[in-house]
């Protein structure tokens, strides 16, 4: 059996809040929610449930990491505890609202869940249960008006249409109401048969005329008594045939229902593995479509990160190289092209007129003149990559600041939100900042389609620590309290802020020893639908406001 964990709040919230309090884990509300160093939030019980397959890995981002690195976030715990919620029987009728810190103390008292009415199966809220058993429940118990038999509700229609107490009109019209059961004893008394007018068996084809004294209708009962036997004997028999017939189709219904009945079972039985191999190859599958998700991302982040750490060459001289090479690629161009057309003319002059060996020769030349062109448009496109990179820098270096407070503008933001989505760019950068003169060096990281558990929902903003030619001065590891904020430009004060403090044994804050250490910050930074539908877009551009201070 699977060992089960205390999951998040399954509540339903009066107002809506970022993604960042729900579970990346279980989707629900954060329940005593835990805050790894790079920023990703679950639910406490959540993630040490799923890190116990590999305790030296983040459940979250595969990435390596240790309890010191892990720590609780009451900040964000009291802040889901004090959120207004309905009761989960809200479609039932319950009014309450309350926080979610109490929403479980009212379940366990509230009367609007559903139970299931042990007479007829159906489910009931708890508060109307009673009346239901009383006025509605099909199989409540109901007296017959004419037998007082005690009959189930939803039978007693039926019941009551052929009840043999119920009254029904005299056969012979005499406008009394006889009941089934009454009619032997009211046939001597109808007041049809008593006055002569009618013979008794006329109901059972007797072609008869009305009589005129109670006198005549005897004489006629006594001289006709072989025909009236006949009509009973005949009716009697008509009912014994119909009686066989229905006796005989109930018997062959009893036959084939048994008979459905045991192909059923037999079918039942060989599905009943089908459907255990089913559930073993979907539960599998499902593994393995998870595997590949988890794997694609992995590679994907690896990937983005060893992007982010290439350096952009700063040889700024090459620029003069690039055109003399492309003043050489010219002339080399038109010497191959030269050569190609003398080599066309030999081709078409043939053996016969002795330039087949000046053809194998020029034909070599022009395949080294054509290596050198394939080298040269080499070399050319790596440098004027290079030299884009160079003036990438050159437009980062001009943007710098030196008092760790940052103001980075991101323009085009629909065009490079599409271009995220799309996977061509997925990170932007910031220009490198220093908290001071020959402080640390730092930038920011933004994700607009997310990256770790905001990836697809969330815009992800991220701080990192940079090498720099002063950290030897510098003590480590870097300490200082990191704020963002997104400006809202109709109202500053609805801006999105997040603040933390560096995790001091965290890797992503010690003194660097590559260009760039890993990042670390919010995951689920803002909603992407809440980025476009509030005021942080102005002209197609965002403002991010990144302040470093000591703590």
């Amino acid at each position: 059996m699977a060992e089960s964990h205390i999951r998040g709040f399954d509540v339903k919230l009066v107002s809506s809040v970022t993604g960042r309090y729900k579970c990346s884990m279980c989707k629900l509300l954060l329940r005593e929610p835990i805050q790894t160093f790079r920023g990703e939030l679950a639910c406490g019980s959540c993630y040490s449930y799923a890190r116990r397959k590999n305790p030296s890995v983040c459940p979250i981002d595969g990435e390596p990491i240790d309890d010191t690195q892990i720590f609780p976030d009451r900040h964000a715990k009291r802040e889901i505890l004090q959120l207004k919620c309905y009761c989960n029987n809200k479609e039932n009728g319950c009014p309450w609202i309350g926080e979610v810190a109490n929403a479980e103390g009212h379940v366990s008292t509230c009367d609007y869940f559903l139970v299931m009415c042990t007479n007829c199966g159906g489910n009931v809220i708890k508060r109307n249960l009673n009346d239901h058993l009383i006025n509605l429940c099909p199989k409540r118990k109901l007296r017959c008006d004419y037998c007082q038999v005690e009959i189930e509700a939803d039978l007693l229609e039926d019941h009551q249409n052929s009840c043999a107490m119920k009254p029904r009109e005299c056969p012979y019209k005499c406008g009394q109401a006889v009941s089934q059961n009454d009619l032997y004893s009211h046939v001597p008394v109808c007041p049809k048969i008593d006055s002569g007018s009618t013979c008794p068996y006329q109901i059972i084809g007797c072609k008869s005329k009305a009589f005129t004294s109670k006198k005549n209708l005897d004489k006629h009962l006594v001289a006709d008594i072989a025909a009236h036997t006949a009509l009973t004997v005949s009716l009697v028999e008509s009912l014994k045939l119909e009686n066989e017939a229905l006796q005989t189709e109930l018997v062959n219904e009893k036959s084939i229902r048994v008979e459905v009945e045991q192909t059923v079972i037999k079918q039942a039985n060989k599905i009943a593995p089908l459907k255990v191999q089913v559930l073993i190859l979907q539960t599998q599958l499902s593994d393995m479509m998870k595997e590949v998700s988890e794997s694609k991302q992995h590679i994907e982040e690896r990937t983005q990160r060893v992007i982010d750490d290439v350096q952009a060459q700063k040889d700024l001289g090459k620029e003069e190289s690039i055109i003399a090479i492309q003043e050489q690629m010219a002339v080399v161009d038109s010497q191959y092209q030269e050569f190609e057309r003398k080599l066309q003319n030999l081709d078409t002059r043939g053996a016969s007129s002795g330039f087949v060996g000046n053809s194998i020769e020029m034909r070599r030349d022009l395949d080294n003149y054509a290596a050198k062109i394939d080298m040269i448009e080499t070399n050319n496109a790596v440098i004027s990559a290079n030299l884009s990179d160079v003036e990438l820098k050159l437009q980062l270096l001009e943007n710098t600041s030196y008092d760790g407070r940052q103001l980075w503008k991101i323009d085009n933001v629909r065009h490079r939100m599409q271009q995220a989505v799309t996977g061509k760019v997925t990170a932007l950068h910031s220009a490198p900042c220093f908290t001071s003169r020959a402080g640390y060096k730092f930038c920011s990281r933004l994700y607009l389609n997310g990256d770790g558990m905001g990836k697809g929902t969330h815009v992800s903003l991220f701080f990192v620590v940079m090498r720099s030619e002063y950290d030897a001065l510098l003590k480590w590891p870097f300490s200082s309290r990191v704020t963002f904020r997104l400006i809202n430009h109709d109202n500053p004060r609805e801006s999105v802020r997040e603040t933390f403090l560096p995790d001091r044994n965290s890797s992503s804050f010690r003194k660097p020893t590559r260009d760039m250490n890993i990042a670390a910050g919010c995951p689920m930074f803002i909603q992407k639908e809440a980025l476009f539908a509030g005021s942080f877009i102005i002209d197609d551009s965002l403002f991010i406001e990144t302040v470093v201070t000591p703590t």
